[in-house]
């Protein structure tokens, strides 16, 4: 099953996605992250394979967050 964290500060985004994955057997959310330093702790416990993230958080740079 392919872990998906979704990274954006919008409540309606994280429902969205939700919604996708609850219609999916391949597909499982681990816990949202709405802050860049929220998405670095989940990492640091959990394994993700796709992150969706917002490129214009407050607080970081898109670059950086990727690296």
């Amino acid at each position: 099953m392919t872990q998906i964290l979704v990274l954006d500060p919008h409540p309606i985004v994280h429902a969205g996605f939700e919604k996708i994955v609850s219609e999916t057997d391949s597909f499982a959310l681990v816990p949202s992250a709405y802050l860049y330093n929220h998405a670095f702790k989940i990492l640091d416990t959990t394994h993700v394979d796709i992150i969706v993230m917002d490129m214009e958080l407050q607080g970081i740079s898109p670059v950086t967050l990727i690296e």
